[in-house]
């Protein structure tokens, strides 16, 4: 497998530049342009403020740099066990149909580990967190977990809940019920200098304990 992390700093730095979109500047020469540009493809009218305008850029690249952090931590799993498919959990049981399906022992450890992945992505960001410390002997960075889990939070909210604070956000001290979200673009580069520091730390934990393939 390539090297997860250097995908994911890659990914991240793309988004370093798009960040930057969210400028008064911008905003008043796309205003301008709108209508030409997108002429014939335009179905809804331009932000009609930069207010609007720069959190439709920062909570785009936000919800886009944490769906690459999603994608980071199911990868790495695929790498762990890959590398040592004995810690595959013993009690998980394949259907006869789907083993035969498989074809070959490869195929069958393959979708072992596609099983077990989609069940441990499904939890939060906390009980990933456990996951890694139970099944990896993994411990994530102390200081950037929680504001990790507060990221989930929120992109849970842009995504699911038209950008408003929902009842486990409001949970966090200094969100609202209902509370309008409106990332900033030094918000959201500080979560993705976050997403760095932990997803270094982990990458080098798994390297030293288990990624001995690849």
């Amino acid at each position: 497998m390539s090297n997860v992390l250097q995908r994911l700093i890659a990914q991240l730095d793309a988004l370093v530049p798009y960040l930057s979109l969210a400028h008064k500047d911008v905003f008043q020469l796309v205003a301008g342009e709108y209508d030409n540009w997108c002429s014939g493809t335009a179905t809804v009218p331009f932000p009609s403020n930069f207010d609007a305008f720069s959190a439709q850029v920062n909570h785009s690249a936000f919800v886009l740099g944490y769906s690459y952090f999603d994608a980071f931590l199911a990868d790495l799993m695929r790498a762990i066990y890959l590398s040592r498919p004995k810690m595959l959990p013993n009690g998980k049981k394949l259907t006869f149909e789907s083993i035969i399906d498989a074809g070959d022992y490869d195929a069958v450890v393959n979708k072992m580990i596609e099983h077990e992945v989609y069940e441990a992505m499904h939890g939060s960001i906390p009980e990933i967190q456990q996951y890694f410390s139970d099944k990896f002997s993994i411990a994530w960075p102390t200081d950037n977990a929680g504001e990790l889990a507060t990221a989930s939070l929120i992109r849970n909210c842009i995504v699911h809940n038209n950008s408003l604070c929902d009842a486990r956000l409001a949970k966090v001290n200094g969100w609202e019920l209902n509370q309008q979200i409106c990332l900033t673009t030094s918000e959201v580069h500080r979560y993705g200098l976050a997403i760095r520091e932990v997803v270094r730390h982990l990458y080098e934990d798994a390297s030293v304990r288990h990624l001995q393939r690849c």
